[in-house]
């Protein structure tokens, strides 16, 4: 980075603490970090050194085996980087620090830092940086010396990787290379997306694994006396008879809920196994699966009362949208979709279940469907779901940015667009 360029971070950084909102020439990803640490955390932009974490709060064993796996890959990186002045770190997926690898003196000046184990480098703890920024958004990100929230980590630079459970989406770890008074090595990218690669190929083969599992285990499990269903811990329906499934219906987000609270439920509390009620005066009995009696995989669900069998969402199966996963036709119900995108001329579904391929040739004619309610145009290329947005954040010259539950990938919305949505959201006027 050019000692102009970087002046001109350093202004926009100390007028952005000062109050400013929007900054042109500041990088979206970090504006909005920016915005987050500002008015959401309130993190001390004086901050001088990370704070300790506390303790992880995941399962131990399987925490064990992944911060052994997320170790030996940033070890491997370290290998990449010898010769150059770089520390690799590594982080559970709260962003607290598990070891470091690397140059003997920059890992001394990281320390000065608190980058070191039982430290936290979580957005809400140590503000903008490449281990909470990519916890917080997803991809390689890179963070650039003064484009640090806290004034005591300017002088470094970064860049990190997230590591995702592709059944959760929930970041479970992170990895960073880290340089002082100079730039991120230009091949730093192509060794955290290698061993982001890597990781993440060994957890989708585990996830497909639970999956199988879970399926063998629906089919000779004793059924709930009005059905029932299997559960993977991100609350996805993997196995269910008719009856469950109907009761169930438009319900992935109120199933997500639930997953996460019994599976934090099942880890304090080994052997527990309960109910919820659902619906109008309906009740579930939950319990937890584990493979080999020790990883937690999954909920079997039994309806025990389906109550006056209204499903708990209000999915029409006429307006359910088709899509295309490997060789199959699914039927994707509109509360599951976060967003829809075209690119290079193919309609895909950003959904609870992964990416899939849309029917339709064009985003204007999927908008005219009914399937296509709830969803709203937020610029040339992509539709939201209404339902899913969480986060309103000022854009450049008018525009909007925004989040949508269940994904890192921030949107903008263009600026001609901003009166509609605000309008559909029930929002006063800018």
């Amino acid at each position: 980075m050019t000692s102009e360029s970087t002046a001109a971070t350093m202004g926009a950084w100390e007028r952005f603490v000062a109050g400013e909102t929007t900054l042109p020439g500041v990088r979206p990803e970090v504006l909005q970090s920016w915005h987050r640490c500002r008015d959401r955390y309130g993190v001390d932009p004086t901050l001088t050194h990370a704070p300790t974490a506390a303790d992880a709060q995941a399962d131990a064993q399987e925490q064990s085996a992944l911060a052994a796996e997320i170790g030996a890959a940033a070890a491997t990186i370290a290998a990449r980087a010898e010769g150059f002045d770089a520390a690799i770190t590594a982080a559970d997926g709260e962003g607290r620090v598990l070891a470091g690898w690397g140059d003997h003196d920059t890992l001394e000046l990281a320390r000065t830092q608190n980058c070191a184990p039982a430290s936290g480098w979580s957005e809400p703890l140590a503000g903008t940086s490449a281990i909470g920024t990519a916890l917080a958004t997803g991809g390689v990100v890179e963070i650039r010396r003064f484009e640090h929230w806290c004034s005591g980590f300017h002088s470094c630079s970064c860049a990190a990787v997230a590591v995702r459970d592709p059944t959760t989406a929930k970041p479970v770890g992170c990895i960073a290379v880290t340089v002082f008074e100079d730039a991120v090595p230009k091949a730093a990218r192509g060794w955290l997306s290698d061993a982001a690669n890597v990781l993440q190929g060994r957890l989708r083969s585990r996830a497909a694994s639970a999956v199988s599992e879970l399926v063998a285990t629906h089919r000779v499990r004793p059924r709930g006396p009005f059905g029932s269903a299997t559960l993977d811990v991100g609350g996805n329906i993997v196995a269910a008879d008719e009856s469950a499934r109907e009761v169930l219906a438009g319900s992935h987000g109120t199933l997500t809920r639930m997953a996460q609270a019994v599976v934090l439920r099942a880890r304090a509390e080994r052997g527990w196994s309960g109910a919820a009620e659902i619906g109008d005066g309906g009740v579930i009995e939950l319990e937890p699966v584990y493979s080999g009696q020790s990883q937690l995989i999954g909920i079997l669900v039994s309806i025990a009362d389906p109550g006056e069998h209204r499903p708990l969402g209000a999915t029409v199966v006429g307006e359910r949208i088709p899509a295309e996963l490997e060789d199959r036709i699914v039927l994707v119900a509109s509360d599951e979709v976060r967003f829809v995108e075209i690119s290079d001329g193919v309609i895909w579904l950003d959904t609870d279940r992964g990416r899939m391929r849309a029917r339709g040739r064009s985003l204007d004619e999927f908008e005219r469907t009914s399937a296509a309610r709830g969803l709203l145009r937020v610029n040339r290329r992509m539709l939201v779901n209404l339902t899913r947005i969480q986060e309103l954040q000022p854009g450049f010259k008018g525009g909007l940015w925004v989040t949508v539950a269940g994904s890192p990938r921030p949107i903008d919305v263009a600026r001609r667009r901003v009166p509609a949505l605000r309008e559909a959201l029930g929002l006063d006027p800018a």
